[in-house]
């Protein structure tokens, strides 16, 4: 993000499937098999990340005219790159498509292949149907002045 100027981000990652025996409702970050996550906010390295509201939007009205299933994703004790590139320069739009993993960072990470192939359609979608429109309604909303860099 130093380098070039992106419009916007998204970023790719896993998020903690915690759907099994003996884990609370409550504290079960999404599930396998619920489609992929879309990112709200997550927190973990320091830093606190709310994803772009406008860019959570699209994403949710992408997969919504797609019938693509997808979950809501807040996370706390963790993060994406999308936090890194969110605060460059004058501020990235920024969020996270979240493929649901069970045992993250193991070497038995389990996934559902359908959360992994829905995330690529989203994302694909996403990108296909990227315009001016959307670019020029997100950088709108940026607040500038708060990047972390200028600080």
């Amino acid at each position: 993000a130093e380098r070039i100027y992106p419009d916007f981000a998204i970023a790719l990652d896993t998020t903690i499937a915690a759907d099994v025996p003996g884990v609370p409702e409550r504290e079960s970050v999404t599930k396998l098999g619920a489609g992929p996550a879309i990112k709200i906010m997550d927190g973990g390295r320091g830093g606190l990340f709310i994803a772009h509201p406008a860019l959570t939007s699209y994403l949710i009205d992408i997969a919504k005219a797609n019938n693509i299933p997808y979950q809501l994703e807040v996370l706390i004790g963790g993060t994406t790159d999308a936090l890194g590139i969110a605060f460059r320069r004058d501020g990235i739009p920024a969020t996270t498509i979240s493929i649901p993993t069970r045992y993250v960072h193991s070497p038995v990470e389990v996934l559902k292949i359908s959360d992994a192939l829905n995330a690529s359609k989203l994302l694909t979608l996403a990108l296909q149907k990227a315009d001016e429109k959307l670019v020029n309604s997100l950088r709108a909303r940026l607040i500038k002045g708060t990047n972390r860099t200028n600080h």
